[in-house]
C-alpha cells in the first residue's frame, strides 16, 4: 500500500526584510515599472519607522499552528512557506514541494 503525503503552502503577498530591500520590492511590485525615486525613499523611510513587516512571521506562525492541529489529527504533512513579492518569491516554494 502506498502512503499518502499532504502538502500545505502558505502563500503571503511578501514584503521587504528590511529598508534596504524596499527598491527591489517595488520593482516586482510593480512588473520592472520605473518607480520615481521620492517614493521609493518614501516607502523607505516609512518601512524603516517601522523596522519590518509581520507578514513573514504571521505566515510561518500560521504554518505552525495548522501543522499542530494536523498532528492531532494523526495527519503528515510537509509545509512550505513562499512570498509572492519579495526575495522569497513563489516558484521557491512550488520547486521544494516537486523535490
Amino acid at each position: 500500500m502506498i502512503s499518502q503525503k499532504t502538502a500545505v503552502l502558505l502563500l503571503a503577498h511578501g514584503s521587504p526584510d528590511s529598508p534596504a530591500d524596499v527598491p527591489e520590492f517595488m520593482k516586482y511590485i510593480t512588473g520592472g515599472r520605473a518607480v520615481p525615486d521620492t517614493v521609493i525613499e518614501e516607502v523607505r523611510h516609512r518601512y524603516a519607522l517601522i523596522g519590518k513587516s509581520p507578514l513573514t512571521e504571521i505566515t510561518l506562525e500560521q504554518g505552525e499552528n495548522l501543522q499542530r492541529e494536523l498532528g492531532l489529527l494523526n495527519r503528515v504533512a510537509d509545509f512550505f512557506d513562499a512570498r509572492q513579492h519579495g526575495r522569497d518569491r513563489d516558484e521557491l516554494g512550488v520547486e521544494s514541494m516537486c523535490h
